[in-house]
């Protein structure tokens, strides 16, 4: 009978891990998004969020805690290496400007458990030979935890910026 019992729980903490995981694999389709002809002259990041702040990590022991985490240049590289994926490296010059609208880690305790979100939203600003536009992409994440940890939330969060970009560049596709 114990046995049975030890191997549901076993059972149960391998499942909410593997699907943890696997939470994090992007499943974009950068053909969708990819804009042929168009070369990355300038770039720029500008971050407008207030109340940001260079604390990493809050106690864990909270029922809910939230942190506005600064742009990292980690987060600054991931914001530019996402963005030439959608872009050729050869033709009509767009000068492109990132604007961080909303950056947030936090965790959540409720009646059926701890739960893990990231908020992250940005508006870029395509400014070509001929004309300006502007796309808009939010992402929030959220999952149910057995246990929060920071460097899940980071990896969570860093998906979110991922997936942000991404909407953007879908958006301007139309």
């Amino acid at each position: 009978m114990r046995k049975t019992v030890y191997i549901g729980l076993l059972s149960v903490l391998l499942l909410g891990c593997a699907a943890k995981k696997n939470y994090l694999i992007d499943t974009f389709d950068y053909s969708q998004a990819y804009f042929e002809g168009l070369a990355l002259n300038s770039f720029n990041i500008v971050d407008e969020r207030v109340g940001v702040s260079d604390i990493v990590s809050f106690p864990l022991k909270k029922k809910e805690a939230s942190l506005f985490p600064a742009l990292t240049p980690e987060h600054r590289e991931l914001i530019k290496r996402e963005t030439e994926r959608h872009l050729s490296t050869e033709g009509s010059p767009v000068d492109l400007t990132v604007f961080v609208k909303k950056g947030e880690k936090g965790y959540k305790s409720r009646l059926t458990g701890k739960f893990e979100e990231v908020k992250f939203a940005v508006k870029m600003e395509f400014k070509l030979k001929d004309r300006t536009e502007y796309a808009s992409g939010e992402a929030l994440l959220e999952i149910k935890s057995m246990s929060v940890s920071h460097e899940y939330l980071e990896k969570l969060y860093q998906k979110a910026i991922r997936e942000s970009i991404h909407q953007c560049f879908v958006t301007l596709k139309g």
